[in-house]
């Protein structure tokens, strides 16, 4: 091992636990379907599919590419730790987003990708056994009001909408 494997090995290895670290390699041998210490596109593409991740070839190639930093085609382990990171960090904000987008919808009563003043009361008072003031949902609504008119609240697009 050279000086710049050795700075590599000791950058990834303090990213992870070593419980995580643990957990890791045992997902790496499992992908090293041959043994060889080493995870192929083959390989790769085979074990995502036996995951139900069935990716392209295209796709195997490219994760494969984003990860294979010495570019052998291979995925060795210190290789493999910081992409499984960087996976796990995509699922979790894809998670965080399906919960805002869940709850979201709980507080939505008809369906419409907004939030007014009826529905928020409706939920808040459900939720707190309490019925906001009026004066509460204002302040509310004041904290996502951008321009002074905002009554609205949408998941759609990301931002308040104005009332008409």
């Amino acid at each position: 091992m050279d000086c710049e494997e050795f700075l590599e090995a000791v950058t990834v290895l303090n990213s992870v636990s070593m419980e995580e670290l643990k957990e890791m390699r045992e997902v790496f041998t499992g992908f090293d379907l041959d043994g060889d210490g080493t995870i192929s596109e083959e390989e790769f593409e085979k074990c995502m599919a036996q995951l139900g991740q069935h990716m392209t070839t295209e796709e195997c190639k490219e994760m494969i590419a984003s990860a294979d930093k010495d570019g052998d085609g291979l995925i060795r382990f210190l290789e493999f730790v910081p992409m499984v990171k960087e996976a796990a960090t995509t699922c979790s904000l894809l998670d965080d987003e399906q919960t805002l987008r869940e709850t979201f919808n709980m507080f939505d009563d008809n369906g419409d990708g907004t939030i007014d003043r009826k529905e928020l009361k409706k939920a808040l008072s459900t939720m707190n056994n309490e019925t906001p003031t009026e004066k509460e949902l204002d302040e509310m609504f004041k904290l996502v009001d951008l321009n002074g008119m905002v009554r609205l609240l949408s998941m759609n697009s990301g931002h308040s909408s104005t009332e008409r």
